[in-house]
């Protein structure tokens, strides 16, 4: 039994024994065909240098020690390289340890870099970063420097690079400083985190191609900056972009952006947005077209197109210049009919000390109140309505336009190239149908009336009435009319009965045809027929 037994063991451990070396050879021929296409990417003008290696047969893993690549007057150095998941091709896993980079302009040192999946371009394809594909890569504590900069990032991890697109990124802790330039401090740029998803970066030659750029998602927070020795300083709580693709609607969000600086004319400046949020918008598409001169993208049927602005204000010295409630602009497409409105509310201006002084003197601190524009027309041409076209200055007046446009040419479609000499032409050939212009006084005109007979020193009541007669006595641009009705008639009875009783004074043009832009020029020649053929008629009510 024994004598049987002694050969079987015997064999066993020979068998064990061949195993080890062809799976330690196997390893070998896996780690040198890996080296061969990496030298062969890294192309003839470069040389790999690598100072020791060490193999484990049964894992496949690969310990490289003090790696060396050098091309040009580029140097990288890696003391210690970990390959696992050695395929024809493909490195499943490879570590870098203390990666050190030192070139002719700048240095960077890396702690760590882990990259999976990564393809090792074909024999004659150059290793570069439009060729590079791997699976995900993690990047920790990254150092550069040159002469103007220093750089330094926490943490990188990617997901998903090919050609130029990445599946999903997020970075984090990254700080720029520039070089101090005297006693002057260096720019600063610091971002807590960054995240993208399904981002493609086309690259045209070494440019980023923007009318192919593509983002899934691009969420922002925690950005801020100096230039100088804080001569302007900004800072950005959070940013998001949505859907950058052709044809989808994209949505973007920004919150808390400020800015602060200083002018030669207004001394330190300082700027806050609140809150800006855009939705419904082709935005790649938009881009496209803007940068090709071309028709925009419709809204999308039924979805409208969203900007929302609010909370934005501006101070001089301390002192508040401008401010903005909130500002709204919406455009629809539905059954075939373009609609568009722009709202804003909170609207205050507080001229610059010096700047102010026709303001002050009416007896206001400063220029508050808001605008509203709205209008319709179909996307086929046709009509166009305007109502309203309002801006209101508080405790001052109120400027009301309304108006029917007839001849407006169809949209044309998106991408269509756009010749301005064609649209001017276009638009001049739409035929005017009527305009209604409202002023709803709110005191203004008694503050001015006020102001002037301060000056004068004589009663309000006389210098009311000599503005009255003033307007009764408006003459006819032009000739004056040989016959036929005055066609100023009641345009001055109604300036004079505004002037002495201000309320809301209405002029209206109802022409009983509706005339072109050209006709309308052709009008100063015959002002009195001119103004009949457009109906004038005013009004106080």
């Amino acid at each position: 039994m024994r004598q049987r037994l002694m050969p079987v063991l015997l064999g066993g451990l020979l068998l064990a024994g061949g195993a080890g070396a062809l799976a330690q050879a196997e390893a070998e021929r896996r780690l040198d065909a890996a080296i061969a296409q990496l030298r062969a990417a890294l192309g003839p003008e470069a040389r790999l240098e690598i100072g020791g290696r060490r193999l484990d047969p049964v894992s496949g893993r690969a310990t490289l020690a003090d790696v060396t690549i050098i091309r040009g007057a580029d140097r990288i150095t890696i003391p210690e390289a970990i390959l696992s998941e050695l395929g024809e091709g493909r490195i499943g896993r490879a570590e870098l340890r203390r990666l050190n980079h030192r070139g002719s302009t700048a240095a960077s040192d890396t702690d760590r870099l882990v990259l999976t999946g990564l393809a090792i371009p074909a024999p004659g394809t150059a290793l570069t970063l439009q060729a590079l594909a791997f699976d995900s890569a993690e990047i920790e504590s990254v150092r550069i420097a040159d002469a103007d900069s220093k750089t330094v990032l926490a943490r990188l991890t990617l997901d998903g690079w090919r050609s130029g697109a990445v599946g999903a990124a997020m970075l984090e802790g990254l700080n720029v400083t520039a070089a101090s330039q005297g006693p002057t401090p260096g720019n600063i740029l610091r971002l807590e985190r960054l995240a993208l998803a399904d981002l493609v970066l086309p690259l045209a030659g070494s440019d980023l191609d923007p009318t192919a750029f593509r983002a899934g998602r691009i969420a922002l927070e925690g950005l801020e900056g100096r230039e100088g020795a804080n001569t302007i300083a900004f800072s950005l709580g959070r940013l998001e972009l949505r859907d950058w693709h052709p044809g989808r609607p994209t949505t973007l969000q920004l919150d808390d952006l400020r800015t602060e600086g200083t002018t030669q004319q207004l001394g330190q400046v300082a700027f806050r947005l609140e809150r800006v949020e855009v939705s419904g918008v082709d935005g790649a598409g938009t881009l496209a077209a803007i940068l090709g001169n071309q028709q925009v993208p419709d809204p999308f049927d039924g979805l409208p197109q969203r900007l929302s602005v609010e909370g934005l204000r501006t101070e001089a010295e301390g002192q508040p210049l401008l401010a903005l409630g909130r500002l709204l602009t919406e455009n629809r497409l539905e059954r075939g009919l373009l609609s568009g409105r722009m709202i804003t509310e909170g609207f205050r201006l507080t001229l610059p000390r010096g700047q102010g002084d026709w303001v002050q003197a009416l007896g206001y601190r400063e220029i508050a109140g808001g605008i509203e524009i709205a209008g319709a027309a179909p996307r086929a041409g046709g009509r166009l309505d305007i109502d309203p076209v309002r801006i209101a200055w508080d405790q001052a007046a109120t400027l009301t336009l309304t108006a029917w446009l007839d001849g407006m040419p169809p949209t044309p479609e998106a991408g269509t190239p756009i010749d301005p000499a064609t649209a001017l032409a276009d638009w001049a050939a739409m035929r005017l149908g009527a305009l209604t212009l409202t002023l709803r006084d709110h005191g203004l005109l008694g503050r001015m009336v006020a102001q002037q007979a301060r000056q004068q020193r004589i009663p309000e009541a006389r210098l009311r009435e000599q503005w009255a007669q003033m307007a009764l006595a408006l003459p006819l641009p032009g000739a004056a009319p040989a016959t036929g009705p005055d066609p100023l008639l009641s345009l001055r009875e109604a300036l004079a009965a505004f002037i002495r009783q201000p309320g809301m004074l209405e002029i209206a043009l109802r022409p009983p045809q509706p005339l072109t832009f050209a006709e309308l020029a052709q009008l100063q020649g015959d002002p009195a027929a001119g103004l009949r053929r457009l109906g004038l008629t005013a009004r106080v009510r």
